[in-house]
């Protein structure tokens, strides 16, 4: 079944989280201020927008395994997949990509974050490449796999996998609207209106360690912060809104944490999860319970994971909208797509 697919994958994105690198502190998130003067929002250097690019400038996109990617010309006129990737403050290309575009050797190390994940990658640089009528001359990334952290299986076996992943230092740099119906990624100057359409709904967002995050409430419910991911296919929300909301467990599947004892991982259905007056009913989520008992004990230990409570606003909730992302004036408008409307 298809939601069975998409927990599945969910799942293994979730999972590579718990079982590798080392957690952020859990504590405030810096505020605007602090993240400027400390200079620390992106892990890779900003793309420079030449002066003479006209715009707005409207690229094809469409989904590859459920991940929106775009195509850009890369050195050797090859015209190569890259996936757009909100939950990163870096832009990143795997290792084979590196060997594949013959890039230079690794110029340092930067400390990226990835969702809630802190991360040490290399560097290196692609000299060139283009996306429409937009040249970017060098692009600077990481090198991390991302494709193996969100699922090892399609990483394998995808010769047309994205060669590259461009995050907040990419995006920040304009207005970037998404409508995944239509399939058209549009960037415009940061200082561009908003687009307008028939039941737009505007919300402020954070940058959170470079990411952008939203409030995100339910019924019943205080308002939580959920991280925005366009390469999550299910929303996550917190253990204790679960709890709170005494969601009947849909199914659960086990994930190892890296204190070595079992989590759950538990597929539920919400009755409504909204961002301001933008909503969806009945939607997918999933929430992670704390550990199992070990065998032999007659009652599991009382550990907390940092990830029982945070929360993502994924791609089961975003594609519903047309998204558009404006981190220079820290906004996200959502437009119900036409089937949306219909409703």
């Amino acid at each position: 079944m298809r939601w069975q697919k998409l927990f599945r994958f969910c799942l293994l994105a979730l999972g590579v989280l718990l079982c590798a690198g080392r957690w952020a502190p859990m504590g405030e998130p810096p505020s605007e201020k602090q993240e400027e003067k400390a200079g620390a929002v992106w892990a890779t250097k900003p793309i420079t927008v030449p002066s003479n690019v006209r715009f707005p400038l409207q690229l094809p996109c469409h989904k590859w395994y459920g991940l929106l990617v775009i195509q850009a010309e890369f050195p050797g006129h090859q015209l190569l997949n890259c996936g757009l990737d909100t939950a990163m403050n870096a832009c990143a290309v795997p290792p084979l990509t590196v060997l594949r575009l013959k890039l230079p050797k690794p110029t340092g190390e930067v400390h990226l974050q990835r969702l809630w994940q802190e991360l040490d990658a290399p560097t290196t640089e692609i000299p060139s490449l283009s996306l429409g009528t937009l040249p970017i001359a060098p692009l600077q990334v990481a090198q991390l796999d991302v494709l193996q952290m969100l699922s090892p299986e399609i990483a394998i076996s995808s010769a047309d996998a994205p060669v590259c992943w461009l995050g907040g230092p990419f995006l920040s740099a304009f207005q970037v609207t998404i409508n995944a119906e239509q399939e058209f990624l549009k960037l415009e100057p940061p200082n561009a209106p908003l687009p307008r359409g028939r039941g737009a709904v505007v919300v402020p967002m954070k940058l959170r360690n470079g990411c952008p995050e939203v409030m995100v409430s339910l019924p019943k419910s205080p308002p939580f912060p959920a991280l925005v991911d366009l390469t999550a296919p299910i929303s996550i929300i917190p253990t204790k809104v679960a709890e709170t909301l005494k969601l009947q467990p849909l199914e659960s599947l086990l994930c190892m944490g890296t204190d070595g004892k079992p989590y759950r991982l538990t597929r539920a259905i919400a009755p409504r999860l909204a961002v301001g007056k933008a909503g969806v009913d009945k939607l997918d989520v999933s929430f992670l319970q704390p550990p199992l008992p070990v065998p032999g004990q007659t009652k599991p230990e009382n550990v907390n994971s940092p990830l029982e409570s945070e929360a993502v606003l994924g791609r089961n909730f975003l594609d519903r909208y047309q998204l558009t992302l404006n981190y220079a004036r820290r906004q996200i408008e959502l437009i119900p797509l036409p089937h949306e409307q219909a409703k």
